[in-house]
């Protein structure tokens, strides 16, 4: 916990008790109280607390006020007597006489932690991949694949609860870890087809068993290194003719079924968008490119040139949308997929 939340909290709420310090603080506070109206005066003090504000009422109001509306959606359960705030900068639950044993809230607040403390745990695993990975290859890609869906595909991987889906939208969002996963990125779209192979026939992984990382490592063998290392396509740079790994020339790219599944419904969700598009010229121009980048995935050797060229005129389309920032990422997903450059 920071200097700045320990004072906050102490200075207000219970300056007799010791506190101990975290590198991201989780702050625990109750109300003892059955009136919910005490919370509910009390959030902007209880968000300053979170993001180490102690002069917050002399802070610019849209600091607080940004706290409060990125949590806002995944609080409305139990709405009057809880709240519950994830920040980069920490974590913090407020309850009250009305919710404190509540058993439905307890488990809603541990679950919300854990999530808070995964996505920093992701945090530090996708700073660390790329160095990691020129030691222990096999094992750092599968844990980069096998993480991908809490990044790729949040809302299925929290299918289970739409609160909790919800909650992590606002952990990606406050630790950047699209971006983080992005920036990581090491693994080719063969390798990555050998990785979604492997997930399925483990799929429920126990990482304490001591074989675990044994079985990954004969599963994928040592033809994995060999292609991972030296087959690495660079397709579509502004700096001369295309190349593999081992700088010979390619004109094509070969995409592993489960990416060019992955690629095709990337294409369908940014080809929704086309009604946004709102010069008539443009729109046409936005569904042939969607048409022609769905027959180049389908072709049984991809042109690799005209997938970047493709993919960049989408791109180029959507700058001037509404829905610009989801079709930008769109593009880049299905570019990083295919391991294309603009």
């Amino acid at each position: 916990m920071t200097e700045e939340a320990v004072r906050i909290a102490a200075d207000a709420l219970c300056a007799d008790v010791p506190m101990r310090e975290y590198s991201h603080p989780v702050l625990k506070f109750f109300i003892d109280s059955k009136d919910d109206e005490v919370l509910a005066g009390s959030q902007r003090f209880f968000a300053a607390a979170v993001i180490n504000d102690r002069y917050y009422e002399k802070s610019d109001a849209s600091i607080i006020d940004r706290v409060l509306a990125d949590n806002a959606d995944h609080n409305k359960k139990h709405k009057a007597s809880k709240l519950i705030l994830i920040n980069k900068q920490g974590y913090g639950v407020v309850t009250n006489g009305n919710s404190a044993h509540d058993p439905t809230v307890i488990q809603e607040i541990k679950k919300r932690e854990r999530m808070f403390e995964l996505g920093y745990a992701l945090q530090s695993f996708y700073g660390t991949y790329p160095a990691l990975r020129q030691k222990y290859m096999r094992e750092m890609d599968y844990l980069f694949f096998a993480t991908q869906p809490y990044i790729r595909d949040s809302k299925l991987t929290f299918s289970a609860s739409y609160g909790n889906s919800l909650a992590w939208d606002v952990v990606l969002e406050s630790l950047r870890l699209k971006s983080a996963f992005d920036d990581a990125r090491r693994i080719n779209v063969a390798a990555e087809g050998k990785l979604s192979n492997l997930c399925d026939r483990i799929p429920r992984p126990e990482y304490s068993n001591p074989s675990f990382w044994n079985e990954v490592r004969d599963k994928l063998g040592e033809p994995y290194m060999t292609s991972s290392a030296d087959r690495t396509v660079n397709i579509g740079t502004m700096h001369g003719p295309l190349t593999m790994g081992d700088y010979s020339p390619v004109n094509s790219v070969t995409i592993e079924e489960p990416t060019r599944a992955v690629v095709l419904k990337i294409v369908e969700e940014l080809a929704q968008l086309r009604q946004e598009v709102a010069d008539a010229a443009e729109r046409e121009k936005f569904d042939e490119l969607v048409k022609a980048v769905q027959s180049e995935i389908k072709s049984e050797r991809p042109n690799a040139s005209n997938l970047s060229r493709i993919f960049n005129g989408l791109e180029s389309l959507a700058q001037g949308i509404t829905s610009h920032v989801i079709a930008i990422e769109l593009v880049q997903h299905a570019m990083s997929l295919l391991h294309l450059t603009g």
